[in-house]
């Protein structure tokens, strides 16, 4: 895809009650130093404030919009604002989330150059956020080659997902609804069986909430199973032996955030190690569920 003269760049944010979060994920796709043309907040049945919070900024910043999804779901949010987009390209991020300062320059740069017309797709680093200072799988991530110097992916994540408007409406008709399965590999699948390859850039990075590794195993043991159902659906008996051999290790890799975030209070930055051994949504009520992440 070539783009001639100015290129177009919408942002899309689907938010399902985050009245507490999508402003500082707002503030952060003001403050970039290539302006967005465009940023489109989907509100998927909030029973909070967050379409107040939204209209309260579009009133300030032309350039906001806000979207009413009524049937929840990511499936419906994410296809509601992509297909409300008018740019050329789609940068799709979460409510709980806050991009970088360069995220809108770092697309535009790749999509103008030569790199753009063979990689249809884009991604970047989504670490999380409100880490504390040890952090193993944070550093061991950090220091890999993919990460100094990028190169081509798999898969895109949920909330660095980027793509050609053209790239939306070749998989568009054929992803899979279903709250229960990894949304952002479907996406990934479809891309690729489409012929859009995935490209991987440590410049278009963003900062994801790590609430949903604050549950336990445990309580993420159906979202875990989201790539077992999603070879399931799709009927795919090579991703099914995969996702089968790869549950032990997300289990061992969620094992291993719980027990790094759980206890660690950001906002202290102190250890609280009892956090272990109460109901998260007592202390955390917002973190109980994550149907925009």
């Amino acid at each position: 895809m070539c783009f001639g003269g100015h290129m177009k760049l919408s942002a899309v944010v689907p938010a399902y009650n985050e009245e507490s979060a999508v402003g500082r994920c707002i503030e952060s796709l003001l403050n970039q130093t290539r302006p967005f043309d465009e940023i489109i907040i989907v509100d998927n049945a909030s029973t909070d404030s967050t379409a107040a919070v939204v209209s309260s900024y579009a009133a300030r910043n032309p350039s906001i919009r806000l979207v009413s999804e009524s049937v929840p779901g990511i499936y419906h949010a994410r296809r509601a604002g992509f297909d409300a987009a008018t740019g050329d390209v789609l940068a799709r991020t979460d409510a709980d989330s806050v991009v970088s300062p360069r995220w809108a320059e770092a697309i535009e740069a790749h999509f103008a150059g030569p790199r753009g017309s063979e990689y249809q797709a884009l991604t970047g680093p989504g670490q999380f956020g409100e880490s504390p200072p040890f952090d193993p799988l944070r550093k061991l991530e950090s220091r890999s080659k993919l990460f100094e110097k990028g190169g081509e992916g798999l898969k895109l994540i949920g909330p660095n997902m980027v793509m050609s408007v053209n790239a939306w409406r070749d998989i568009r008709d054929d992803l899979i609804d279903d709250n229960a399965i990894f949304e952002d590999a479907d996406v990934s699948l479809r891309l690729l069986e489409t012929g859009h390859r995935i490209w991987f850039s440590p410049d278009v990075a963003i900062e994801q909430s790590p609430r949903q590794l604050r549950h336990s195993p445990w309580e993420n043991r159906q979202y875990l199973l989201g790539g077992y159902r999603l070879a399931r659906l799709r009927g795919d008996r090579k991703l099914l032996l995969l996702s089968l051999l790869d549950l032990p290790f997300r289990f061992v890799l969620y094992t291993i955030w719980w027990l790094t975030y759980r206890p660690w209070d950001p906002e202290t930055s102190t250890w609280r190690p009892h956090r272990l051994f109460i109901r998260l949504d007592r202390e955390h009520p917002l973190i109980s569920d994550s149907r925009s992440a």
